[in-house]
């Protein structure tokens, strides 16, 4: 028998109301899932944070992103990006709407909020781990006593705060007293929204004012408030003083809490320093080095930075004394550069090795903070002797919550500060509640999400298989992770996209904040997952385009914040300043210029995975938001809008302006958002007009998206050496020619793909030639050891030819501009950013560049062992905005495809980000093959129905394994990939 929902929950499904018009028991039965890894053994390996990333391509270990942690409420991370060494007990980026805060304050506070001695000296990790709920560091054994400090940090589960359990463990034989200093600067503010794109952060920690406090049962602590004359910044709406508060909990109290910071640590004799290796102007951010140094003769010389060439700066050189003073020469010999000779600075080491102080501007070493340690006023809680006997633990427990004044924080602390029981009980709760919920969300009828998602199962004779599992669950688990049930004006469950660390210290990015394309990148996921969620947010997104002056699926601003007024309030809901409306914009007399041209096919793709893989009907015919259209009818004209954009007399759509984050070159025409995503929107489309019995409309739908591929292979389309990639058009002479230009772009090959040779009612528009070319292609030049480069190396952005306006390019060899690098991209295509440049790319790009190359080579067989090959980069932890794989940034600019990629701090990256959940999507739908159209059409039979939802079912996809507890409108059913191809059966009780 199956388990059922409440009496509410049946109704609601059954007429509609969710936007799900499908009967209760047509879900089906199943058992509990099985076969779902928990959220410890999804938990990443330990990560040295010291250790460089890649000394090939000089990446220092200050490169690597680490951890963040979420309870559904927020976020917080462990290390401000860029900083070395990482402190033990510091967390910075505290996002927990409407609260944020533990910026990092270079002078008193460069690791956030909180920093841990021992003895004197700063505890710094060795060794940092993720878990989704966890993140945890350890340190080698101290100097002075053996002892060996670990941390593990959590947020209480759906609350407004941040744990701490400190291990001070003996592994000697010998007893050990050590003291313990923790410093703790706080600072919170209060925000009108944190869903804006940037927002400040407080500071300076040093305003905020302290109070030590002793509570009735004992433990000790500070909070610290901002005060109430604070000038408030950014967003629009501003930002209020909020209290942070500290509290030690339990039995391990500290001898007291005070004022004055902790002892400096112990610096070697400056005179004894080495300016050696490379150093950071903190005024200008620029690094200068390396510098070499000769020990002998105390003198070092510098060359070679191309910025300081550009400005006349030829080199330096200078000498060092005995106590530490230095004496700079900078040199300008170019002729023509002003003021042509030698310029003469001096300077000194300031406290240790690692920071100068000169003329100008402080240094600090590359990799280390911005500013020495330093007592500071913040308060300071010292444990003055903590005996740990040999072979035994210590455990210091510390609590920290918000609020809007002290009261309102010490309110929010109750729960899991109160005492040590109730700080147990919590901290298991921060474990088990989370484990519950990721559990839930694979169970059938699991009476929390409103539904659940399949399973994945590989034979132990599929090597690849466990790889592929792996990568599947965390791709979910990155999802899951990033859902809020504190920002309940859309729906009572909502997903900001992403968050992290923050390395810039007075900004937060936008921790409430959806964008259309992120989540429309991982669909098929949330439409599983939470049904009931599609249809308010969708009618949200409508909203954000009802107005004059644009269009359905404009999206302009890229998303909306989940913590302004609702639609329909009179406020800005979904802008970039939320609170303020803009005026609202005339109607355009001509196409609307400087949207981003994914949004159409983000808006169109969520909305339409929401239709085929719930049969949501009513949401069909919905009215969208407060225009006189429905649903049905906002698809058709989002479909339908490239033809506003087309040059004349050419089936090319010219969106105009660059896209963000990618090449320069990269707008006009282009190949992916231009061309195969209208041809994809118009096929799927078509087949949703064909189910409700327009026959005539969805003939007229695939005659368009023909003439669009025709037009795209015909003028776009470049093959050479056995390889094919699309480019980039410009109209030129006043359109009566086009100029091609070279790019060579992963997002070009699966978004054309998808729109050509994706969908399962149409057939593919390119050769077997063609298709093999593009395969031989991404396989050679964008596949590195375990990750993949969004933008080949090889690319050149700089070659370009010009063709008459109707004429055919097909296979036409581009003009070879000349370049002397072997690797032209990172210096033609500006592509020196690991999301969409040639040294990484952002998690869609290799799911659905795999899901690709099943399309393209007529199996997964390829796509599979690639997939599997990805496994390590889950080690690190969720997916984020991007994984980076090391490339030299100075020509050649050689590519190290042998070695791993990594989670980057590059382009302020997301540690977490929902996009990661295309992986989810690329192997349901292009491994398991299911497709099904937009709209099931009725009566049907369910084993028909559920066969024509499959894509190429009769042809192997190239391994062995099963989609289980599928969610259909017919009831639950299990895919099967065989020898013979794939099979889909409902599953029986």
């Amino acid at each position: 028998a199956c388990l059922k929902r409440d009496l509410m929950g049946k109704l609601l499904h059954a007429v509609g109301l969710l936007g799900v018009a499908v009967s209760w028991n047509s879900w089906g039965c199943a058992s509990a899932a099985s076969g779902v890894p928990s959220i410890d053994e999804l938990s990443g390996s330990w990560v040295d944070p010291n250790a460089p990333v890649s000394p090939s391509a000089n990446l220092g270990a200050e490169q690597r992103d680490l951890p963040t942690i979420n309870n559904f409420w927020g976020a917080v991370g462990v290390a401000p990006q860029g900083t070395r060494p990482v402190d033990m007990f510091g967390i910075n980026s505290l996002e927990l709407p409407p609260y944020a805060g533990c910026g990092a304050d270079a002078a008193n506070a460069p690791f956030g909020c909180g920093r841990l001695f021992v003895d004197g000296a700063q505890v710094t990790a060795t060794g940092t781990k993720w878990a989704t709920h966890e993140a945890t560091r350890r340190s080698d054994p101290l100097p002075t006593s053996g002892v060996v400090v670990s941390t593990a940090t959590r947020m209480p589960f759906e609350q407004n705060g941040v744990f701490w359990v400190v291990n001070l463990s003996n592994p000697t034989t010998n007893h050990a007293t050590v003291r313990v200093d923790i410093a703790l600067p706080a600072s919170v503010k209060r925000y009108e929204s944190v869903g804006t794109w940037v927002y400040d952060v407080p500071a300076d920690v040093t305003t905020s004012v302290y109070t030590p406090f002793s509570s009735p049962a004992g433990q000790k602590g500070a909070v610290a408030c901002r005060p109430p004359s604070e000038t408030l910044g950014r967003p629009t709406g501003g930002s209020h003083p909020a209290c942070g508060r500290f509290e030690f909990v339990g039995a391990v109290q500290p001898d007291s809490v005070h004022a004055a910071g902790p002892p400096p640590s112990p610096s070697p004799p400056l005179g004894t320093c080495s300016i050696a290796g490379e150093w950071v102007q903190e005024r200008s951010g620029d690094t200068f080095g390396p510098i070499v140094e000769d020990p002998s003769h105390k003198a070092f010389s510098w060359t070679g930075n191309p910025k300081y060439k550009e400005e006349g700066w030829n080199s330096f050189n200078g000498t060092l004394d005995g106590a530490g003073n230095i004496v700079l020469h900078y040199y300008r010999t170019y002729p023509g550069t002003p003021k042509p000779g030698v310029v003469t600075e001096k300077g000194a080491f300031t406290a240790d090795c690692d920071h100068i102080k000169m003329a100008d501007s402080p240094w600090h070493r590359k990799g280390s903070a911005p500013v020495p340690s330093t007592r500071t006023p913040v308060p300071n809680a010292t444990f003055a002797a903590v005996v740990v006997p040999p072979g035994q633990t210590v455990s210091i427990k510390v609590t920290f919550a918000v609020g809007d004044n002290a009261s309102a924080a010490e309110v929010t602390a109750a729960p899991f500060s109160g005492n040590e029981a109730d700080f147990d009980a919590e901290w298991a709760k921060s474990h088990d509640n989370w484990q519950q919920r990721w559990a839930q969300a694979f169970e059938p009828n699991n009476g929390y999400w409103s539904g659940n998602l399949p399973t994945v199962s590989f034979p132990p004779s599929e090597t690849a298989g466990a790889g592929v599992a792996r990568v599947f669950y965390m791709s979910a688990l990155t999802v899951v992770s990033q859902m809020r049930t504190n920002l309940p004006i859309v729906f009572e469950r909502v997903w900001p996209n992403g968050n992290g660390n923050v390395g810039h210290t007075t900004m937060g990015i936008g921790g409430s904040r959806s964008w259309w394309w992120d989540e429309g990148l991982t669909s098929v996921l949330l439409a599983l997952l939470e049904p009931a969620s599609r249809a308010p947010t969708f009618q949200a997104w409508l909203h954000h385009d009802d107005h004059p002056g644009t269009a359905f699926g404009h999206g302009t601003g890229n998303g909306y914040a989940m913590d302004c007024a609702p639609p329909g309030s009179g406020s800005c809901f979904g802008s970039n300043s939320c609170g303020a409306c803009d005026e609202p914009k005339e109607p355009t007399q001509g196409p609307e210029y400087g949207f981003y041209c994914y949004n159409p096919w983000a808006f169109y793709m969520a909305m339409a995975n929401h239709l085929r893989m719930n049969n949501a009907t009513s949401f069909l015919t919905a009215q969208a938001a407060n225009s006189s259209m429905d649903v049905e009818a906002a698809l058709g004209a989002i479909v339908e809008d490239y033809k506003t954009y087309l040059i004349p007399g050419t089936k090319l759509v010219d969106y105009g302006p660059a896209m963000d984050g990618f090449s320069p070159t990269y707008k006009h025409v282009m190949p992916g958002c231009s061309q195969g995503n209208n041809v994809y929107m118009l096929r799927d489309y078509a087949a949703l007009k064909e189910a409700k019995g327009d026959a005539a409309m969805a003939a007229d739908l695939r005659a368009q998206a023909a003439a669009l591929a025709k037009a795209t292979i015909d003028t776009m389309y470049t093959a050479k050496d056995g390889k094919g990639w699309f480019n980039i058009v410009f109209p030129v002479d006043g359109n009566k020619q086009i100029q091609l230009n070279e790019m060579r772009h992963v997002v070009d090959f699966f978004s054309v793909t998808f729109g050509l040779c994706g969908l399962n009612q149409d057939e593919c528009d390119m050769t077997a030639e063609m298709r093999a070319e593009l395969g031989a292609w991404f396989r050679e030049e964008s596949v590195t050891s375990n990750w993949i480069r969004a933008t080949s190396p090889k690319c050149n952005c700089s070659n370009s030819w010009t063709v008459p306006i109707n004429g055919s390019t097909s296979g036409r060899d581009p003009i070879e501009a000349d370049d002397d690098d072997e690797w032209p991209a990172y210096s033609t295509c500006h592509a020196g950013r690991p999301d969409h440049g040639s040294n990484g790319a952002y998690p869609s790009w290799p799911a659905f560049s795999l899901e690709a190359l099943c399309y393209v080579d007529g199996n997964c067989t390829s796509a599979f062992a690639i997939m599997s090959t990805f496994e390590p980069n889950t080690r690190e932890g969720p997916f984020g905005q991007s994984n980076e794989v090391p490339q030299s940034t100075t020509s050649p600019y050689t590519p190290f495809n042998d070695e791993s990629a990594f989670k980057p701090i590059a382009g302020v990256n997301r540690y977490v980000a929902i996009e990661g959940g295309s992986f989810f999507d690329a192997i349901v739908r292009g491994f398991f093959g299911y497709h099904p159209p937009p709209l099931w059409a009725a009566g049907v039979p369910a084993e028909e129905a559920l066969t024509a939802a499959l894509h190429t079912p009769t042809i192997s996809r190239g391994f062995l394994g099963s989609l289980s507890n599928l969610r259909t409108p017919h009831g639950l059913a299990t895919i099967t990939s065989g020898v013979g191809g794939l099979s889909i059966a409902l599953q029986q009780d």
